[in-house]
């Protein structure tokens, strides 16, 4: 049957939501869709399926809707929003109450408006094109303003979603469509997903938009090498027969080594094939065929272009030195799959800790014991000093040199080591944070304090009370970095100067400023300036005070999901 999987994606501080089309036959309900994506999500990973590459971890959750995204109505799309319940998220109904703690969203605390001011809308879609879910109905299907939607769209690429379906079937507007976001194609009628030119103009733009192509062109070998070139992992939206192409398998695998996942059995026992995908960092020796997994010249080429491959290598390679040495030169944390009799090796742990400091803790312990190797080991990663023998933790010589590349790794010095005034200065000049390991006597010293805030604004947060209310040392921590404003004393938070200084260098200092500062024109329109998401923070009459919103929306993010015009009340 066919289905519709709304995804909520949340990564670092953003967000992302789409709607993705399924045609799956053994699914015919929600709970069919459950099962089936728990046995396929190592395919639906989102840095697979939504249109960036997100960084750090990433939380996904999911909506089963019957049908296809042309069935949903506009209310069904629209009014879909989330809540979040410890790491579970469910969907809320717009009519029911709820708690402002729960609602996960960043309009937390407040109504959400629709703008129907027209010139702010325009300049609101040139900086985050989802301000369109937050414009009045009137306006969202003005042509100017879908028009510079579809122009502006590199993120979200949905604009076309919610475009009448004139839009959907013009070409010369879909063509600027997916050459602007190639994840539009989803949108487009289904007539101009078998339209070559439209289908090459997104692939060249995103290789994976494939999927949405018309089966045939997913069958066209020109679109798919076009494709394949792009993203290697496009293959997987190929046609069968292309599947078992030596040339478009050999495109794929030579853009992306994971591709050798996607492609007919016969080639992942293919040696040219697979050496190729092996020179890949993202390649992974556990998708090509078993009798490769143990090829000790294939090995060799995977742990030399991605150390980490060591780890699905056989028993016999991980004691085999001149793959492990291969390894760790490559990524120093591969010692831990190497063979214990290697780990007590002296030529391949130095190799290791110069590669990444971090790797002596899986060195023996002899290691870690051993002055000369620390030194090493913490003249790459000031952390490693962590997995240091104790002694060693307590030698000024060995601490000195791992706070100067980390001030963190003060936190693992011996206590005389976190009360001496030579380690903790070099810690807090490297890294301002370190002044949270420090003995306390550093913490009211204005020299110790000033040091660290220069570095790290927000090490405020350690400081002696007195220090929080010295405008000296507030001035330079709010320079570096104007949310230190938080750890200051009330009275600073209510000095203008102070306030201006703090919101210039980071508009979200305003949540932390006295609520009359929140209500000072200069102040609000210095904050937005920096950073448009601030405006929020604004009292409601600046929030619908034009030049203040105009100046918030051109400062807005495109990766935000909830856009600046959000808070705005024109």
């Amino acid at each position: 049957m066919k289905f519709v999987i709304q995804w909520l994606i949340n990564f670092d501080e953003a967000s992302y939501e789409t709607l993705i089309e399924y045609d799956v036959d053994e699914v015919t309900n929600a709970d069919d869709a459950l099962t089936w994506m728990d046995e396929h999500m190592h395919e639906l990973n989102p840095d697979h399926n939504v249109p960036f590459h997100a960084e750090g971890d990433i939380d996904m959750d999911w909506e089963f809707f019957e049908g296809t995204i042309a069935d949903l109505s506009d209310n069904e799309i629209d009014d879909i929003q989330w809540f979040k319940d410890g790491n579970d998220y469910r969907e809320l109904d717009t009519d029911e109450d709820y708690d402002d703690e729960d609602y996960d969203d960043e309009y937390e605390n407040d109504e959400v408006y629709l703008c129907q001011d027209k010139e702010v809308v325009l300049v609101a879609l040139q900086h985050n094109t989802n301000a369109l879910k937050h414009t009045d109905p009137k306006l969202q299907h003005d042509p100017d303003i879908l028009m510079t939607a579809i122009k502006n769209d590199m993120l979200f690429g949905d604009v076309l979603m919610r475009a009448p379906e004139e839009y959907k079937r013009n070409k010369d507007i879909v063509l600027t469509a997916v050459c602007q976001n190639a994840w539009a194609l989803q949108y487009v009628h289904e007539e101009l997903k078998a339209d070559k030119e439209i289908v090459l103009a997104a692939v060249r733009n995103d290789g994976q938009a494939l999927k949405y192509a018309a089966k045939e062109l997913q069958a066209d070998k020109e679109v798919v090498l076009v494709a394949v070139q792009q993203d290697g992992l496009a293959i997987k939206f190929a046609g069968e027969e292309l599947k078992v192409d030596k040339e478009v398998v050999l495109a794929a695998v030579q853009n992306n080594g994971i591709a050798i996942e996607f492609v007919a059995e016969q080639f992942k026992c293919d040696k040219e094939i697979v050496k190729l995908a092996a020179k890949s960092r993202d390649f992974s020796i556990e998708y090509v065929a078993r009798e490769l997994q143990a090829d000790k010249d294939l090995i060799l080429i995977a742990v030399q272009h991605r150390g980490e491959c060591l780890h699905g290598a056989p028993e016999e390679l991980l004691a085999d030195k001149e793959i492990v040495l291969a390894a760790v030169h490559n990524d120093g944390l591969a010692l831990e799959s190497a063979a214990e009799a290697l780990r007590a090796d002296k030529e391949i742990v130095l190799a290791a800790v110069q590669q990444n400091g971090e790797a002596i803790q899986y060195a023996a312990d002899e290691f870690k014991a051993d002055k000369e190797m620390v030194l090493v080991a913490v003249h790459n990663e000031g952390y490693a000093i962590e997995y240091a023998a104790e002694e060693l933790q307590a030698d000024k010589e060995v601490v000195l040199a791992a706070v100067q590349q980390n001030g963190r790794a003060l936190e693992d010095a011996a206590k005389k080591l976190q009360a001496d005034r030579e380690v903790v200065l070099a810690a807090v000049q490297q890294d301002g944070w370190a002044l949270q390991y420090a003995a306390n006597e550093f913490k009211a010293d204005k020299e110790m304090v000033l040091a660290a805030v220069q570095q790290s604004g927000t090490a405020l947060e350690d400081a002696a009370k007195k220090l929080q209310a010295n405008k000296e040392v507030v001035l330079a921590a709010v320079q570096q970095n104007g949310e230190a404003i938080q750890y200051a004393a009330d009275e600073i938070k209510a000095d203008k100067e102070m306030v201006l200084a703090a919101v210039q260098q980071s508009g979200r200092a305003l949540n932390y400023a006295a609520e009359e500062l929140q209500a000072d024109k200069e102040v609000v329109l210095a904050a937005v300036q920096q950073d448009g998401w601030v405006l929020q923070y604004a009292v409601e009459a600046l929030r619908a005070d034009k030049e203040i919103v105009l100046a918030a929306v051109m400062s807005d993010k495109k990766d935000n999901k909830n856009p600046v015009i959000g808070y705005a009340r024109l």
